[in-house]
């Protein structure tokens, strides 16, 4: 959005995927994944901004250029519970985990989601602070290309949106956005935006969808906001990147905590952060990460 100009900073692909690794098994229906991580032992964590792979799944944490300020990230075995403490004093970070196109599954275009693709998680905040002039957000977040390819050099894929359930921030009249109407999915209305980034070439351009309700039990059909955003001009491009994020601007600080993962709706018992990334196909009752 414009308040995030220097996101050409995500620079290469090697800045997005870590070389920590660890199995998962993955259940896909339709566009959306269930998996459990079974490898590693015991939790992990970093202060770094380092990207570490969690089997299927990865976390970042994107900082800007100005950057200032302190951020820990912690993630367990079974992958089904993260951790995001941050406090920014100047410039802009994302913590987040989920996953990227070459994630066991990804290949889907926007239009190849199943319907009921449900993405949900149970997320708890503890001690946020924000200044007056700081900002937060807590959204699904990611990218679409026109290729399921890795970060392209030097502009990077063409179209990041954000489903964004809580904020601190003037995301309407006079932020810059171009409002494009709403949708309702289930009884929620998402107030819906777009901003063009000029640096891209062709242009980027970043979709919103702005909860009117806020939750940190975030819950969304993610077929209907894309299906909405079709219609006002997304092109039916692959899904690159799916994750849950918290972005942080200056004067802001807290603890974010999120369990049942990517949570399908329809996959009851089965744990995993990652369950309700959508993939591609049923083969072998695997291979599918993105809600579909």
């Amino acid at each position: 959005m414009g308040f995030l100009p220097e996101k050409p900073g995500y620079g290469t692909a090697a800045q997005w995927k870590g070389a920590t690794r660890m199995s998962a098994t993955v259940y896909a229906s339709g566009l959306l994944t269930v998996f459990a991580c079974v490898s590693l032992l015991h939790a992990a964590a970093t202060t770094g901004a380092e990207t570490v792979d969690i089997g299927d799944l990865y976390t970042s944490n994107w900082r800007s250029g100005d950057f200032s300020g302190t951020a820990l990230r912690t993630w367990n075995a079974a992958g089904d519970s993260f951790s995001f403490t941050w406090s920014t004093t100047a410039g802009d970070q994302i913590g987040r985990i989920g996953k990227s196109h070459d994630s066991d599954g990804f290949g889907v275009r926007v239009d190849g989601m199943r319907d009921n693709c449900v993405m949900s998680t149970d997320g708890e905040i503890r001690n946020l602070v924000t200044g007056p002039a700081g900002f937060y957000m807590f959204a699904i977040y990611g990218w679409t290309h026109e290729q399921n390819s890795g970060w392209p050099s030097p502009n990077g894929w063409n179209n990041e949106f954000y489903v964004i359930f809580q904020h601190q921030l003037n995301l309407g009249p006079g932020s810059g956005n171009t409002t494009i109407g709403s949708v309702t999915v289930d009884g929620a209305v998402f107030d819906c935006y777009t901003n063009d980034m000029p640096w891209g070439t062709p242009n980027q351009t970043q979709w919103l969808a702005v909860a009117r309700d806020h939750a940190w039990n975030a819950s969304v059909d993610l077929k209907q906001v894309f299906a909405y955003w079709r219609t006002q001009g997304l092109p039916d491009e692959y899904v690159v990147d799916l994750t849950w994020a918290l972005e942080a601007g200056p004067g802001s600080r807290g603890e974010l905590y999120l369990s049942r993962g990517y949570h399908t709706g329809d996959q009851p018992g089965v744990s995993g952060i990652a369950r309700s990334l959508p993939g591609r196909s049923r083969r072998n009752r695997r291979a599918v990460i993105l809600p579909a």
